[in-house]
């Protein structure tokens, strides 16, 4: 280096380890920093420090004191001397020290998406981007000499974490396998409109969920969110929810829960919706029927408005007399909304039961079986789907004849037989109940007796249909 011009040492540049080893925090630092932002300059050409090598520059943006004849790295101290707002500014290796000390933090903290996964974590997945942005942050000002210091009030930050596991926890309940046209809504989104367009600070709308409760709770969820803010709950989570209120500040819950949806309504407590109505500007109450006096919205549906996916029904089955049996959905006969909604509402097993006896085993007689012949009937014999016989028990009373046929019933069972107990007495009351109702031209329907006398679990002519059609 000669005159008045400076250049990199060569070490430096290929990162020789003795030179790195004299070298002082700054320059280990400063090469470290620009070897990590290299790869995010790059365009056309590689950049690297090695391309500084036959590069010189003027002597006095450094400051430099030279010592040519020391090769150590620290021999040199750096002062960089300029002007700034007409005064001769000093950037010396302490102030050096502090800025490597402050840009290294810099780049070691998470930003972009890593932060917002950890700030996530600290707050037990209650982080929301948005609303911490619009409520805690202070927003800037033109002046910034009139911007003023504040401090983040902590029932501000209270009150948005509670805001935020509130909307979190309360939302309609999300269903799969069903879809609604876009013109099964157009009556049910002018309704929400015009309902939220009005201008009484608190107002409440009533409508009828006539066939599935999750699925009207889902369309005015999908149809608010358009146009209002909005929480959903069950009628037996209102008292709670009515404290959880309590604790989010008034201005959080006027701009953030517009409308309180509750649904499931039966008999709502007045006191709690008078509670509801002082925090909440409008409220919606589903429920599945209304009486004559209610001024209600009814969420009515066409059959071609509503499309299943009858494979979710595949788990679905059939206990009969503690048997369990799977069902076979056969889809066309599915074809009226109300009957889709039935089978949708359908989630836990169909039970069945006939007249089952449950015989008090202590005092049960063991009795051996013999046919016409004298000879003895064994289980396998009774298992024999290829013999079509009536098997006719007598003896005096309180003797276990009934525990006989549930001998024989438990036998069969063990096949794939299905086997179920009537009492003589119950299908005589229902045979004369026919006589009774139906004029003698009727013929007695042997079938229909059957599946009356059966005890089927939930109780719907839909449901008695898939009985029906498994048992036929």
């Amino acid at each position: 280096m000669k005159e008045d011009k400076v250049r990199f040492r060569e070490a430096f540049l290929l990162g020789n380890p003795e030179f790195l080893a004299s070298a002082s925090n700054q320059v280990q630092a400063f090469r470290e920093q620009f070897q990590l932002a290299c790869p995010l300059q790059q365009r056309k050409n590689q950049l690297d420090l090695k391309q500084f090598k036959d590069s010189t520059f003027e002597e006095k943006l450094f400051g430099l004191q030279k010592n040519w004849s020391n090769t150590r790295a620290d021999s040199d101290q750096f002062e960089h001397r300029y002007e700034h707002n007409k005064k001769t500014r000093i950037l010396d290796e302490g102030t050096l020290a502090q800025f490597f000390q402050a840009f290294r933090y810099y780049t070691n903290v998470p930003k972009g998406e890593d932060m917002v996964k950890i700030l996530d974590r600290l707050f037990d997945d209650n982080f929301d981007e948005k609303l911490f942005e619009k409520y805690l942050i202070p927003k800037q000002i033109a002046n910034k000499k009139a911007q003023p210091d504040r401090y983040i009030d902590r029932n501000q930050v209270n009150s948005v974490i509670k805001l935020i596991k509130l909307k979190k926890q309360y939302t309609a309940q999300g269903i799969s396998g069903v879809l609604f046209t876009k013109e099964s809504s157009l009556q049910l989104r002018k309704c929400l409109k015009e309902f939220v367009d009005q201008k009484e600070e608190d107002h409440l709308l009533n409508i009828v969920a006539p066939y599935a409760l999750d699925w009207t709770a889902y369309r005015v969820q999908k149809e608010l969110r358009n146009i209002s803010t909005c929480i959903v709950i069950m009628e037996k989570h209102v008292p709670l929810v009515n404290d959880k209120l309590s604790l989010i500040l008034e201005t959080h819950i006027a701009s953030e829960i517009g409308t309180l949806v509750v649904t499931g309504v039966n008999s709502l407590d007045q006191q709690n919706l008078t509670n509801l109505r002082q925090k909440v500007k409008r409220i919606v109450l589903i429920s599945t029927s209304a009486t004559a006096d209610d001024d209600v919205f009814e969420d009515t549906l066409s059959d071609e408005h509503v499309t299943l996916d009858f494979a979710q029904f595949e788990h679905l089955q059939m206990r009969l007399d503690g048997r369990t049996l799977p069902l076979k959905i056969v889809e066309e006969q599915f074809q009226s909304v109300q009957s889709r909604a039935e089978l949708f509402n359908l989630k836990s097993p169909i039970v069945v039961k006939s007249d089952l006896y449950v015989p008090e085993q202590r005092l049960n007689i063991y009795r051996t079986l013999i046919d016409d012949q004298q000879k003895k009937i064994t289980n396998e014999q009774l298992k024999d789907r290829m013999q079509n016989r009536v098997t006719v028990i007598i003896g005096p009373n309180c003797q276990g004849k009934s525990n006989d046929l549930l001998q024989i019933a438990n036998h069969l069972n063990e096949g794939d037989a299905i086997c179920l107990f009537f009492n003589a007495q119950i299908i005589a009351a229902h045979c004369a109940k026919h006589n009774e109702v139906l004029e003698a031209s009727v013929p007695l329907n042997g079938w229909d007796i059957f599946i009356k006398l059966l005890q089927i679990t939930p109780s719907s002519d839909v449901i008695k249909d898939i009985v029906v059609q498994h048992l036929a």
